[in-house]
C-alpha cells in the first residue's frame, strides 16, 4: 500500500450546495491573458504551492489500475443520499454499495461519477475521491482534499478523463488535475473564488474552468493558466461543449458560445421573456444546442439554435412552468416539469411526441433502458416508465433516507462487456 502526500494552498469557505444563493460579484468583464512563472519542473505553473490543512492532497493506492471488463449488465445510482449503488439491470438485484466517511450529511451535493473502462470516478462532498471495481466495488485508489475537515469541499462536480487526469473544482478555491492512474497531484490552481459549484470540461486540450463571475482556460498538461474572462452575472450552468466550441449560460438567461483558445465569443443569445434556471439544461446533439429554462414572466421554453451561429431554430412553449430537466434520449429531447409532466420533443421540429403525468416525481436524470422503457430515481426508488402503455412502475424501493439531502441523484447503465 502506497501513500503519498502532496501539497498545495487555499482559503475555505463553506458553502452549500447548486441551490445557494447566488453572490454578488465584483469582477473585471475584461479578458486577461495570464503569465505563469517557472518555478520548477513539478507544478511549476501553480499560483498556490504552499499546504494548509484545508487544502492539502492526501491520497492511498489500493491496487494497480487496469481495466475492468462488466460481467452484466449494470445500473449505477448516485443517490441524492450521497450512497453509491450498483444494480444488476436485469434483475434489480443489488450487486453492491459505496459510501465515503462521514459522507451522509452532506448528501450527493450534485456531484456525478464517471465510468471509464470499468473504473467508477467519484467525489464526494466531504472532499474524498474514489477510483472504485466497477464490478465489486472495491477501492483501487482514494484521494482526499484536507485534513480533518468537517465541512463540505466539493459540490456539482463531474470527474472525467482527459491525458490521464481527472480535474474537480474545490469549495476552497482550489482546481486539482489528480492522476487518473492513482489520485496522486499533477497540478493545483487557486482561482479568484470559493463558489466551485459548477463542473469543469476539457476541449482541444484546455481545462475550461467556470468559477462564479470568470471563466478559465488552463493546459490540461501543465496546469499553466492562460486565460480568465470576466463576466457581469455568474456562470452557474453545467458548460457543455461540441467538437469546436463551449456553451454556458449565465444566471440572466444569456447563453454563449466561446472559442476554448483564448474564450473569445463566437456568438450570444438572450432567452425570452425574462427567463432564466438553466442551470443543467444544456444539451448538444450534431450541430444543435439545447437549451431548457424555468419560468419567466409567463412560460418556459425548450429552445433549439444553430451550434455555429445560436440563430433560433424552432421554441417550445410551457405556459405557467418551470422546466426541471432536459436529456438527449434517442436522438430526441426528454424531459419534465416542476409539476411533474414527461415530455418529449422531435430534435429537428420541437414538436411534441409525448406526454405523460408522472405519479413519482423524478429527483435524478433520465435514462432509457431500452425504445420503450425510461428510467429515473424519485423519493419512492427507481421507476420504470412504459412509454407506449404510459405506465410507471417502482422496479427497486428507496430504502435511503433522501428528504434532507442536497442536489439530485445521478444514473447510468453500463453495459456487459464494458
Amino acid at each position: 500500500m502506497k501513500n503519498q502526500i502532496t501539497i498545495v494552498i487555499a482559503l475555505i469557505l463553506a458553502l452549500t450546495c447548486f441551490s445557494q444563493e447566488i453572490p454578488t460579484l465584483d469582477v473585471n468583464d475584461e479578458d486577461i491573458m495570464i503569465e505563469s512563472t517557472d518555478i520548477d519542473n513539478f507544478n511549476e505553473f501553480s499560483n498556490n504551492r504552499i499546504a494548509t490543512a484545508e487544502t492539502i492532497i492526501v491520497n492511498e493506492t489500493f491496487t494497480a489500475l487496469k481495466d475492468i471488463v462488466f460481467n452484466k449488465d449494470a445500473l449505477l445510482l448516485y443517490s441524492k443520499s450521497g450512497e453509491l449503488i450498483s444494480y444488476d439491470l436485469e434483475t434489480n438485484e443489488q450487486n453492491w454499495s459505496f459510501n465515503s466517511d462521514n459522507n451522509n450529511t452532506y448528501g450527493s451535493c450534485d456531484n456525478q461519477f464517471f465510468v471509464n473502462r470499468g473504473v467508477v470516478y467519484i467525489p464526494f462532498a466531504n472532499g474524498q475521491i474514489f477510483a472504485l471495481d466497477g464490478v465489486n466495488g472495491k477501492k483501487i485508489w482514494q484521494s482526499k482534499i484536507g485534513i480533518g475537515q468537517k465541512k463540505r469541499m466539493i459540490s456539482g462536480q463531474k470527474v472525467k478523463i482527459f491525458n490521464n487526469k481527472i480535474f474537480i473544482s474545490s469549495l476552497n478555491k482550489n482546481i486539482y488535475a489528480l492522476s487518473s492512474k492513482d489520485g496522486s497531484l499533477q497540478w493545483n490552481y487557486q482561482l479568484e473564488f470559493e463558489y466551485n459549484i459548477i463542473p469543469n470540461t476539457m476541449l482541444k486540450n484546455y481545462v475550461l474552468v467556470p468559477n462564479a463571475g470568470y471563466l478559465y482556460n488552463f493546459n490540461a498538461d501543465t496546469g499553466k493558466a492562460l486565460f480568465q474572462r470576466g463576466f457581469k452575472l455568474p456562470l452557474y450552468s453545467i458548460p457543455t461543449i461540441n467538437k469546436n466550441s463551449l456553451f454556458i449560460a449565465d444566471t440572466g438567461g444569456n447563453l454563449s458560445s466561446f472559442k476554448p483558445d483564448d474564450l473569445s465569443v463566437n456568438w450570444s443569445f438572450k432567452l425570452k421573456d425574462d427567463q432564466g434556471g438553466i442551470k443543467s439544461k444544456i444539451k448538444v446533439l450534431e450541430d444543435i444546442v439545447f437549451v431548457g429554462s424555468h419560468k419567466g414572466k409567463s412560460f418556459s421554453s425548450v429552445y433549439a439554435l444553430n451550434s455555429s451561429n445560436g440563430t433560433e431554430l424552432w421554441r417550445k412553449d410551457f405556459k405557467d412552468e418551470d422546466i426541471d430537466d432536459i436529456e438527449i434520449l434517442s436522438n430526441n429531447v426528454y424531459g419534465y416539469t416542476k409539476s411533474g409532466i414527461l415530455f418529449e420533443l422531435d430534435h429537428k421540429t420541437g414538436k411534441k411526441i409525448f406526454e405523460m403525468e408522472l405519479k413519482y416525481f423524478p429527483i435524478s436524470n433520465l435514462i432509457k433502458k431500452t425504445d420503450r422503457e425510461l428510467l429515473y430515481h424519485s423519493k419512492e426508488g427507481i421507476i420504470k416508465i412504459d412509454l407506449k402503455a404510459k405506465k410507471a412502475k417502482i422496479i427497486i424501493k428507496d430504502i435511503n433516507s433522501i428528504k434532507t439531502a442536497r442536489g439530485k441523484s445521478y444514473m447510468e447503465i453500463v453495459k456487459k462487456n464494458y
